[in-house]
């Protein structure tokens, strides 16, 4: 009998101070304005069919400027819901065949801008890490080459871990993935797919 005693009270008392904990954490989460950059960045341009174009033109990455602004509302214990916008310019160069029979000539001379809007569904877990899934629509507002357009929706993954230095601010770092324009269900097309690291400073209120 005492035994009963003593497991109903070691329950009661394990269940009290998961209870308490689950408060807390749900008092304590606020909502957080972040703002992040790539600290490392690779891209990728490639042809939406997968097949080798011989003689075709080619696209290559050369350069990167991706920042944003996220706001992550907590809607419990373990999840978030982030959105925000982000704004990448990114350079790339396009080689072809000269027609007139000079070889191979690289222009390296093109760039286009998209605006993001994200909406993300986060996952909290051991304290300081998260993990980040769903999908954004680009706006194309530049590109003075002849790279087809990547506005429309894309799709984006997170992983990585904040720490905060008092109950306002702290900072993040994550890896991430982004595809972009796979909606567009011609094969025709070029796509660009970019990961990296960001890193960036949160406020939380």
């Amino acid at each position: 009998m005492k035994y009963t005693i003593k497991l109903m009270m070691l329950a009661i008392l394990v269940t009290t101070s998961i209870n308490i904990a689950q408060a807390q954490s749900t008092e304590t989460r606020k909502a957080t304005l972040t703002l992040n950059f790539a600290a490392i960045v690779d891209a990728d341009i490639f042809y939406a069919s997968g097949e080798d174009l011989i003689g075709a033109a080619s696209y290559s990455p050369e350069g990167f400027f991706p920042v944003g602004l996220t706001y992550t509302q907590p809607i419990s214990p373990l999840f978030d819901i982030e959105t925000g916008i982000d704004f990448g310019k990114y350079n790339y160069s396009m080689t072809y065949v000269d027609p007139s029979g000079g070889g191979l000539v690289n222009n390296d001379d093109y760039h286009m801008s998209l605006l993001s809007i994200p909406l993300m569904f986060r996952v909290n877990f051991l304290k300081y890490f998260h993990a980040s899934a769903g999908a954004f629509y680009d706006f194309e507002l530049s590109n003075n080459g002849e790279l087809n357009s990547q506005e429309g929706l894309g799709v984006a993954a997170n992983v990585g871990g904040s720490y905060f230095f008092n109950d306002n601010w702290g900072v993040t770092a994550y890896m991430y993935l982004k595809s972009h324009s796979i909606t567009e269900m011609n094969d025709d097309v070029w796509r660009l797919n970019e990961s990296g690291v960001k890193i960036g400073l949160c406020y939380r209120f």
